[in-house]
């Protein structure tokens, strides 16, 4: 990352440059998609195999 110029080496801790922290800002809505497409296919699986919506018991074993 620091090759990329992406992080800087400042004593014994990494930093974002400026290159950084503008890959961060260009991820966000990236970030809060991939969140929402989770939270959907989640959903989506937890109905395929819970179909009566109902609260689930926990498996005793």
């Amino acid at each position: 990352m620091t090759e990329a110029r992406l992080l800087t080496e400042d004593d014994d801790t990494y930093r974002l440059t400026p290159l950084g922290r503008n890959l961060v800002e260009v991820l966000r809505p990236l970030d809060a998609w991939s969140r929402r497409w989770a939270e959907e296919t989640a959903a989506e699986t937890d109905a395929a195999t819970n179909p009566g919506g109902g609260a689930r018991r926990p498996m005793v074993g």
